[in-house]
């Protein structure tokens, strides 16, 4: 291209020079002159050396040393565990984790979950909002906090020469939340905000009802945001928080990317305060199967179902079916950034491509510590929810007859891709590193769950989607479709 500009310029100009009288001939521009074309069209000059060689006068770059991660253990004195991984890098990441969530959550105490994720790194009994706000950027540090049915985790970032900082922070915030009545009303209307906000989410809404429906409104039933924040209390939090937070035995503190013997001294002096107490095991949650309707105010028409599924406890089957999920797949009829995502899984051929109804339709393995789900869900148009419901049935029950060998080694090798691709960042990892020991009692490495992964095969699928058909089924529906679509009728389709 250069090439051809250089030869036009080249006649533009000599044609000028020869319209004004010019001389002295004009010399021709070729593709030797790139550069001096490159400057005349952009104002500068491209970089001459290729980047597969070195700059001259530049040392070549030494790369660290490949060596194994090691991931380690150690409780505390005052019972805290620390977990981490070795993983060389410059920005670490560090959280808290604790071995509870909405599912810990009684009738009095319901919407705490919620209220504490909102109530993180604002004000503390040591700390104003404005105070942890300039710490954290000061320090370059950067937070959330995510409250989940079976764990609740405040976790965040930095530069590994500020992880001492960061930790005090994090152990400061999830400690000692200030629950004064001004600050708790403050804390509450921002909380209440998100749960309005979700409630203008018709697929989080219907994901919640067939969680509820399955779940009989318990244990995992329980709504991460719950309507219930708005009667919440000082007290009610303050109890919820001294049984499942401020607990030793509860927590675990994870440090992705870090030295384990450091680490565990800064974390020994960051939660010295903590109260003690042992783990709070969570309540296995039963199945119930069940019926709900959630009041969607999109326009459209959301179903989901709902079959019992595996916990993480129980690793070979849990893997399976989210290598299942992978296999059904599915997708939006349109997508942000195009389509392109899914559309050679099982239920985007079958299903988004053959029914102009239909806007989404997905399949989702949901696995927690004490229990788990494997949900077909989708969102049409008003009127054809049955017809939705019956067409992912089908593909759930195709796939229990025949796998083919395509589909299979699309999902394995889509999941190991996920999952290499997850372990990259320090941020899941540390979470990986959290959940595995609650379950396991110690960490699981990537290299573990990608050797699970590639165990599964054909007759593994068939036999787990066979389990899935067989077991209890709960289902939730937008309200407008309550009278079409019915637990019977999806019932009739399964079995």
């Amino acid at each position: 291209l250069i090439s051809i500009a250089g030869s036009m310029l080249s006649r533009v100009v000599s044609r000028v020079a020869r319209g004004c009288g010019a001389s002295t001939p004009v010399r021709a521009l070729s593709a030797v002159d790139a550069p001096t074309v490159w400057k005349f069209m952009h104002g500068n000059f491209p970089v001459q050396v290729p980047m597969s060689e070195p700059l001259p006068g530049i040392p070549p770059v030494q790369g660290a040393p490949s060596t194994a991660v090691q991931q380690q253990v150690s409780t505390l004195s005052n019972g805290v565990r620390v977990v981490t991984d070795n993983a060389h890098t410059l920005l670490p990441s560090f959280g808290l984790f604790v071995n509870a969530g909405s599912s810990s959550e009684d009738a009095g105490t319901a919407g705490s979950t919620c209220f504490l994720q909102h109530a993180a790194f604002r004000d503390s009994a040591d700390r104003t909002h404005f105070g942890f706000v300039r710490e954290l950027e000061t320090n370059g540090i950067s937070t959330e906090a995510v409250a989940g049915r079976d764990l609740f985790q405040v976790k965040g970032d930095c530069h590994v020469d500020v992880l001492p900082k960061a930790l005090d922070l994090l152990a400061d915030t999830t400690l000692n939340p200030k629950l004064t009545p001004t600050y708790f009303k403050r804390i509450q209307d921002a909380a209440q905000s998100t749960v309005e906000s979700n409630n203008q989410n018709g697929a989080a809404l219907v994901l919640d009802a067939v969680h509820s429906a399955a779940y009989g409104f318990n244990g995992l039933g329980n709504g991460i945001m719950s309507p219930n924040v708005a009667g919440l209390t000082p007290e009610a939090v303050a109890s919820f928080h001294a049984q499942n937070i401020d607990r030793a035995g509860n927590v675990i503190v994870t440090g992705a990317g870090v030295d384990h013997a450091s680490f565990v001294q800064m974390v020994e002096q960051a939660f010295s305060n903590i109260s003690g107490g042992d783990s709070v095991p969570l309540a296995p949650s039963a199945f119930e199967g069940g019926f709900s309707v959630a009041n969607t105010q999109d326009g459209t028409s959301h179903v989901a179902i709902a079959f019992d599924g595996f916990s993480w406890s129980q690793s070979q089957d849990a893997i399976a079916s989210v290598v299942l999920s992978v296999l059904l797949g599915g997708g939006e009829a349109f997508s942000s950034g195009g389509p392109g995502k899914g559309m050679t899984s099982v239920i985007f051929r079958n299903v988004l491509d053959k029914s102009a109804e239909t806007f989404s339709a997905n399949a989702s393995s949901y696995s927690y510590a004490n229990g788990g789900l494997f949900v077909l869900q989708g969102q049409c148009l008003d009127g054809y929810a049955q017809q939705l419901s019956n067409n992912l049935i089908e593909q759930l029950k195709s796939v229990a007859s025949q796998v083919s060998e395509q589909d299979l080694a699309r999902a394995v090798n889509t999941t190991l891709g996920i999952l290499h691709g997850n372990v990259e960042h320090a941020g899941v990892r540390s979470e990986d590193l959290a959940r595995t020991t609650f379950v396991h009692g110690q960490p699981k490495s990537a290299t573990w769950y990608a050797d699970e992964v590639a165990k599964v095969d054909a007759a593994a699928i068939q036999g787990i989607a066979k389990k899935l058909l067989a077991s209890k089924y709960a289902v939730a529906v937008s309200a407008d479709e309550g009278a079409s679509v019915s637990y019977d009728r999806v019932g009739n389709m399964i079995r």
